[in-house]
């Protein structure tokens, strides 16, 4: 008679060994976090799968891929093992824990002006987390890089196989400049003509499908008017000759010094707003058509060192907007 499957009988040490593979999607990866040969991982996950009946990983050329069954059981396994690594941590003396490594890729202009600033709050609040922040606007592949945690995107959903927090959905898009600039400009942009010299400070979109039969805006300004009832042709014509930067957070640094006009999503801007280095300019604004998002890999969401941040970044959205 075959025993049924539970913990009881379970081969345990398949488990971890699954835990680790299924978690850094490599056997060579898994063998290396282990101290074993990638031939134990691959013996110890084949004894798992001899065990549960069903394949839980194909074997590929060069790499490897969970099955649906083995994604079901990496979701529920990978977070088990979290948890248990938490419980024994914090039953053991602090001099003897280790700390938990968690990576996170942000994009260059919401790391700058709004996380980095911000962070050692949660420094303090999660000391038994070392957090490791990379800037880059490179997408970062996460369903198949298992390095990184968390991923934060200014971008448009849908993003497929992965867990996606929305942090600044329903954000406004707003025109700003120095007050030096402002005292220098009309009170409206809607009243700029066109004898007067505006410089528009331009931020380069990222390539998007284009409306049928409409052109798509290139640039955070043309997009701006494409959205709004403003059809004043100088502005339209700065919106196309401004310089051009290739993420946001510039823009609005040459904005306070005083070049020209950025337009920012608000979440960016607010705290320089708020010190006088920058005011808005006119009434007009619209709703950012994109979002910063939360991004990670679904058997990760549950991961306590993931969800203590993501409670975290969600407090601090919400104490800077109350």
């Amino acid at each position: 008679m075959v025993n049924p499957v539970s913990i009881s009988n379970a081969p345990l040490g398949a488990l971890r060994a699954f835990e680790s593979a299924a978690r850094l999607g490599s056997f060579k990866a898994a063998a290396a976090e282990l101290y074993v040969t990638p031939a134990a991982i691959s013996h110890q996950i084949q004894a798992l799968e001899d065990y549960l009946g069903v394949a839980l990983f194909q074997r590929l050329n060069r790499a490897v891929r969970l099955t649906d069954k083995g994604s079901a059981l990496a979701e529920v396994v990978c977070g088990a093992f979290a948890r248990l690594d938490v419980a024994l941590a914090t039953a053991a003396p602090l001099e003897r824990r280790q700390r938990d490594v968690l990576s996170i890729s942000s994009v260059p202009s919401f790391a700058s002006r709004w996380l980095a600033p911000r962070l050692h709050r949660f420094y303090e609040q999660h000391p038994e987390i070392d957090l490791r922040l990379a800037s880059s606007d490179t997408l970062v592949d996460l369903n198949n890089d298992a390095s990184i945690d968390i991923a934060l995107r200014y971008a448009l959903p849908p993003f497929p196989g992965l867990h996606a927090l929305p942090l600044s959905a329903g954000d406004l898009l707003v025109p700003v400049c120095s007050p030096a600039l402002q005292a220098s400009l009309p009170r409206e942009l809607t009243l700029v003509d066109a004898t007067t010299q505006i410089k528009l400070l331009r931020v380069a979109l990222p390539p998007t499908a284009a409306t049928p039969g409409r052109r798509r805006p290139d640039n955070i300004w043309t997009q701006w008017l494409a959205q709004t009832a403003l059809s004043n042709p100088a502005l339209h014509a700065a919106a196309e000759a401004g310089p051009l930067y290739s993420v946001t957070h510039l823009a609005i640094e040459a904005a306070i010094a005083g070049r020209g006009v950025a337009l920012a999503p608000r979440i960016l801007v607010a705290d320089d707003l708020a010190a006088g280095r920058l005011v808005q300019l006119g009434s007009v604004v619209t709703t950012d058509q994109r979002a910063h998002w939360l991004l990670c890999r679904k058997d990760k969401q549950d991961l306590p060192k993931v969800q203590a941040f993501g409670d975290w970044l969600q407090a601090e959205l919400a104490s800077a907007t109350t």
